[in-house]
């Protein structure tokens, strides 16, 4: 991006006066350390790090997220609404025109060329590849700030009509973003949250007792329930690395590749219901029974978006303490 700036402004001499060696020494002294001391430890981070999450992934085809080109171009607007409206203003004024061709190179057109080529540089490169993620976008954000800020300036000194209309407009975001964001809790709950059965099992599940995932894996019941040692999550992962995309089921064996001891505890194969203990617990989608294993277990409570269930047999009920338990804080949550 600086040296796009330069080049655009005509100080291409001043490339040879930038710190390139004690930059690249500092970088070095500040980031080497832990690639050395990682890579020493997992001897595949380079490649998962680097080239798979880096060059892979601006690179690839096959990854999640997939989003045209004109993604970031669409959502930044919206998310900076309703200020980027004042960038429409920004480039109506004189200001603008500065970034003419003929004028780059005046030193009153430095910062403001700075602004932008920041701006458009890196929204042009986090463009190119096909999977975006909104995140991604947030280092324009002090240039944009900045853009801004010019313009609220001239406003506030210049346009008290455009200011007032403008800072209705800002209660009327604000208002606008507490309903979208009341919104779109209400939809993970409904979609995806598995808090109502988190709650549930953990005020009946005992330390030691196992509690097991299958069929996906809830990523907040841990938080939620307060869980004080990992979830085992059962799936088929042989087939799952050969026809997993960028998901859930890629996410936890990439990871137990890291550590395959604890990787090969914590993954196991549909047969591990089976063999599960008489005090264990399972969670599953609401839609989802446990592959073929339902004579092994028994429905217990059915919440918005996922199911808990005790173990059980064709003539055996799940252990009475453990049903009690699970009925008192079934009461409990309900007063």
């Amino acid at each position: 991006m600086i040296l796009v700036w330069l080049i655009y402004t005509g100080q291409t001499r001043k490339m040879l006066a930038l710190p390139w060696l004690r930059g690249l020494a500092l970088f070095c002294a500040l980031v080497l350390p832990w690639f050395v001391l990682g890579q020493g430890k997992y001897p595949e981070l380079f490649n998962y790090l680097i080239i798979g999450q880096h060059f892979a992934r601006y690179t690839g085809q096959s990854f999640n997220n997939q989003w045209p080109f004109w993604f970031y171009l669409a959502v930044l607007p919206l998310l900076l609404f309703p200020w980027s409206l004042l960038l429409v203003s920004w480039i109506r004024t004189s200001t603008w025109r500065s970034l003419a061709l003929h004028d780059r190179q005046a030193p009153s057109s430095r910062w403001p060329s700075l602004l932008w080529i920041w701006l458009f540089v890196i929204l042009l490169f986090f463009s190119l590849p096909k999977s975006k993620i909104v995140g991604y976008i947030f280092v324009v954000l002090p240039p944009t700030a900045a853009i801004l800020a010019r313009t609220w300036g001239m406003w506030q000194a210049n346009e008290a009509r455009k200011f007032k209309v403008f800072r209705a407009a800002l209660v009327i975001s604000l208002a606008l973003a507490g309903v979208a964001n009341w919104a779109a809790g209400e939809h993970a709950l409904k979609k995806h949250s598995s808090k109502d059965v988190a709650i549930l099992l953990g005020c009946a599940v005992l330390p030691g007792e196992p509690v097991y995932a299958a069929g996906a894996y809830p990523y907040d019941l841990p938080f939620y329930a307060q869980l004080h040692q990992p979830m085992i999550v059962v799936e088929d992962w042989s087939e799952a690395r050969r026809n997993s995309g960028d998901n859930w089921r890629r996410e936890l064996f990439e990871a137990a590749d890291f550590e395959p001891a604890l990787g090969s505890a914590l993954l196991q194969p549909p047969t591990a219901l089976q063999k599960a203990p008489a005090n264990a617990w399972l969670v599953t989608p609401s839609d989802s029974v446990p592959f073929d294993q339902q004579i092994f277990w028994r429905k217990a409570y059915q919440g918005r978006v996922w199911a808990l269930w005790l173990k059980s047999s064709t003539t055996e009920s799940p252990p009475a303490s453990q049903q009690e338990r699970l009925s008192r804080c079934h009461k409990q949550s309900q007063h």
